[in-house]
């Protein structure tokens, strides 16, 4: 079952309430202009929910159509095919059944601790304060490696199912830098679907990085090659490439893709293969088994990506500077 806050978990709910009432699924449902399906996507630390939403096609086929996301404290930032009016709504209904649960479990609580009080004695009452003061600390909580080893086996059960199905990278569009980030999420999130869990790179990294190195997109070598990273190579006969503008001549090229999402992919690989990104990736792994990421420690490992000695603080401050 997807992990995420028990107030994300309610507007998740409203939302399966309308898929089984419209579909009769648990993630399907009708908007106004079509039929479109939600895949939640990785579990998150900090407790929100998120994934991707595809849109079904006139041959009953279904491809990328955006993304959601539902913050820890229940709100609706994003989720394409869904009207504003349906995220108030939902939100609503979730906020009134969190605080009625709090009231409910406020009320169990304290007629279980009187009961307690009252069959037990000083050993009792001794022992539900220690417990309690455990709980309260956050000491009392199930072994983390075993739940994330639980979590990680069964993100790869699901990765093997998604390839099955032929998915269609999704399509960079985008008038500023906060769609341009919204579209490299949803490219992210995409390729997260086929990645195996121990190999995916932190998504808020990819987006400071694409952002930075891509001028939010709007580069020469983005525009007119879909490079968002600037990747070089020496091989001018076999891979397509275009040349920096002020050096024609130059030994090399920047590489061309088919798509912006698949220069996206090509980062992803380096990082992931390249003897460069050594300790990186060993702290990647290292940090898998932790609930948060510690960027500060992660992104300087990018150093060999720029000459720039400044590189790591650079997109450890753009990340701050897009709120990611």
């Amino acid at each position: 079952m997807y992990k995420c806050s028990a107030q994300a978990q309610l507007v998740l709910d409203q939302v399966t309430a309308r898929c089984q009432k419209d579909t009769e699924t648990k993630n399907t449902w009708t908007g106004k202009s079509g039929k479109y399906m939600f895949i939640m996507g990785r579990e998150n630390a900090d407790g929100k929910a998120t994934g991707v939403v595809h849109k079904y096609q006139p041959d009953g086929s279904h491809k990328l159509a955006g993304s959601f996301k539902i913050l820890a404290d229940g709100i609706i930032t994003r989720f394409t095919g869904l009207s504003k009016a349906d995220w108030n709504n939902y939100m609503n209904s979730a906020e009134a059944e969190y605080k009625k649960s709090l009231t409910n479990n406020n009320m169990e609580n304290w007629e279980r601790h009187l009961n307690r009080i009252w069959n037990g004695g000083k050993l009792f009452i001794i022992g539900a304060v220690v417990l309690f003061i455990t709980f309260t600390l956050g000491t009392f909580k199930p072994n983390k490696h075993v739940v994330n080893n639980i979590k990680l086996d069964q993100e790869q059960k699901t990765i093997n199912n998604l390839k099955k199905f032929g998915l269609h990278a999704p399509l960079f569009k985008f008038k500023n830098t906060k769609q341009f980030v919204e579209n490299v999420q949803n490219c992210v999130n995409y390729l997260n679907l086929t990645t195996e869990v121990h190999k995916r790179i932190p998504d808020k990294i990819i987006i400071a990085m694409a952002d930075v190195e891509s001028a939010s997109g709007t580069s020469r070598f983005a525009t007119e090659g879909n490079a968002l990273f600037g990747v070089r190579t020496w091989d001018l006969v076999n891979v397509p490439h275009m040349k920096p503008g002020a050096i024609p001549n130059a030994s090399f090229g920047v590489k061309k893709y088919k798509n912006k999402c698949a220069s996206v992919a090509d980062v992803i690989d380096i990082l992931n293969r390249h003897p460069a990104y050594k300790d990186f990736r060993a702290e990647r792994n290292k940090q898998l088994k932790d609930a948060y990421w510690d960027y500060k420690k992660l992104v300087p490992l990018l150093a060999p990506w720029s000459t720039n000695p400044e590189y790591g603080n650079i997109i450890l401050r753009r990340m701050k500077e897009l709120k990611l």
